[in-house]
């Protein structure tokens, strides 16, 4: 029974998108890959709303209904039979009758099986397609016999491509780059070395107390060198969104200098990277919003680059939806912790084997603390924080990870404001 309302909703959901989509006719970029989607979606409705009517993906939603729900503008109506009745009507209204509706939607998609993307946008024509970062193991792996079946599956997103459309890849990661291969037609490079929308000179800003306060980077187009400051963000892979969304702005003709600055106060996604007060005078970086091995080492490096007043502390909890790379993958994760950090928490029963193997790669038992969850967690770390430390945390969404971040953040009645998954269906979880 459950199957068959949810079969009924996803139905009628995407016949009200595609009614919408006729009636209105907008550009459609679409943003696939493993590690960034979110970030990278963002940061292009950003620059494209300096001069355009933009509609985007809303939080995460990339799936068969979050696709739908995002070009009919709408949010999950959850387990709440009334809100989707009023979800499904407002959206006959919308493709029946004439309203206010974006130029341009920008949408996340994602895949979790073989057959997701098209049997999530086969139906769709898009304009851009952009593919961010895959890494040596992506997330969402689980159910794909190796990491090019992943990349395969998303390259089906290039059969919804005009003819005339723009592809925009990530040059330093080889899985988006073939996707090049694969596509006839115009396509953009966007890198950290060499492409056609470079980045370079990133530096990390620091406050008065030796705290990281975020990130400047210069933004190279051609003769154009536009430099950009990030506030409250930290990381080198917080680049490529801002890589990623000039390239699109170039295809829809735009002022690049003018469009940076506007980026420039672009407020990045919760749990990513940003950066937040903490207790006893320390430094929380909150990258708790998910994880995969990629994602987990790009933190880790940014945080052994970063000149630290006291210790540098990280707190990780699970990888999820590794499959049989698993175990390997936290053991990876486990060497490198040890070169990184001074303190190593782990939360959740696979990042056990993370902690046993900062043991082996020279981490003192003193150092290392293993716990069950993330509430146990949260209360061994706020015990021996000391000022001067920076604290990493990050782990998969399962996890929950951000109740870390509350519990040693200064002000954790700002949580709703600065945290993920606060309120709403994540109450009682």
């Amino acid at each position: 029974m459950k199957n068959t309302l949810k079969n009924f909703v996803v139905g009628v959901l995407e016949w009200e998108a595609k009614r919408v989509i006729k009636r209105y006719q907008p550009k459609i970029v679409a943003v696939v890959g493993s590690v960034g989607k979110t970030s990278t979606k963002d940061a292009i409705a950003t620059a494209l709303s300096l001069s355009h009517k933009v509609g985007k993906s809303k939080k995460s939603y990339n799936s068969e209904f979050g696709v739908p729900l995002a070009i009919l503008g709408a949010e999950s109506g959850g387990n709440n039979i009334f809100k989707w009745s009023h979800i499904l009507f407002d959206g006959f209204l919308l493709g029946f009758f004439d309203h206010e509706y974006p130029e341009i939607l920008v949408l996340e998609v994602g895949a979790d099986r073989p057959g997701d993307i098209l049997r999530t946008v086969g139906w769709i024509k898009t304009d851009v397609v952009v593919a961010t970062v895959y890494g040596d193991v992506p997330v969402h792996i689980e159910y794909f016999n190796s990491k090019e079946d992943l990349v395969h599956e998303d390259r089906e997103i290039l059969k919804t491509l005009r003819s005339d459309g723009i592809l925009v890849v990530n040059a330093d990661d080889a899985d988006s780059l073939s996707f090049v291969e694969e596509w006839q037609g115009d396509s953009k490079k966007i890198s950290l070395k060499q492409g056609d929308v470079t980045g370079s000179q990133y530096t990390v800003e620091l406050d008065e107390e030796g705290f990281p306060k975020g990130f400047t980077v210069t933004v190279n187009t051609g003769n154009s060198h536009v430099p950009v400051m990030l506030r409250g963000v930290l990381g080198e892979q917080h680049v490529y969104p801002l890589l990623a969304a000039t390239s699109v702005a170039s295809v829809f003709t735009m002022d690049i200098p003018m469009m940076l600055g506007a980026l420039g106060r672009h407020e990045t996604p919760k749990g990513r990277m940003k950066i937040i007060e903490g207790v006893k005078h320390t430094c929380i970086i909150d990258d708790t919003y998910n994880a995969s091995p990629t994602a987990v080492t790009a933190a880790l490096l940014t945080l052994r680059d970063l000149k630290a007043p006291g210790r540098k502390i990280a707190v990780l909890g699970d990888m999820m939806e590794l499959g049989q790379y698993s175990v390997e993958q936290h053991k990876k994760i486990g060497r490198l912790t040890a070169s990184v950090c001074d303190v190593l928490v782990t939360a959740g029963v696979r990042s056990m084997t993370l902690a046993n193997e900062a043991l082996e790669a020279g981490m003192k038992t003193s150092s290392v603390t293993h716990t069950e969850d993330s509430y146990k967690a949260g209360e061994h770390i706020k015990k021996i924080l000391k000022k001067g430390d920076i604290v990493l945390v990050k782990g998969s969404q399962s996890v929950r990870m951000e109740r870390v971040v509350e519990a040693i953040m200064l002000k954790p009645d700002k949580k709703t404001h600065l945290l993920v998954r606060q309120g709403g269906e994540w109450e009682g979880t």
